[in-house]
């Protein structure tokens, strides 16, 4: 099957937008699954179920203001250093929050961690049009 949109761009190109979408794609699903868990995670917290989804909203409402700081930073000193900061950080943030004794705290945590997807999708952006 041809696409016309497609046709201009190279293989690379097009294997970058495939791997783009595929990771949104599992980004996606992680959210989807967190729906089943929701009864289970309020209660490993102690709390209830509508303090959890507002945790996972105000999770979400963060994402612009990561994307923004890191943007920058990115622009300011390029896309992989800021990349490779960012994954550090996930991967800091993401061991601590296994840790976490509260849903604030995980919720603290969390908003850091899901900052790193926007650094990669500069960096998928820059190699998209590359070429």
């Amino acid at each position: 099957m041809r696409i016309a949109a497609l046709s201009g761009w190279t293989s690379e190109q097009k294997h970058v937008v495939a791997a783009s979408f595929l990771g949104w794609s599992l980004d996606a699903f992680d959210f989807f699954l967190l729906v089943f868990v929701l009864k289970d995670i309020a209660q490993e917290f102690g709390t209830d179920i509508s303090n959890v989804t507002i945790a996972i909203l105000l999770t979400l409402a963060m994402r612009p203001i990561g994307a923004f700081i890191f943007g920058r930073a990115a622009d300011r000193w390029g896309r992989r250093p800021t990349l490779m900061v960012n994954i550090l950080l996930y991967s800091i943030i993401e061991f601590a929050s296994g840790f976490s004794p509260s849903l604030t705290e995980h919720f603290f945590r969390g908003k850091r961690r899901r900052r790193w997807s926007f650094c990669a999708s500069s960096c998928r952006e820059r190699w998209t049009c590359a070429g």
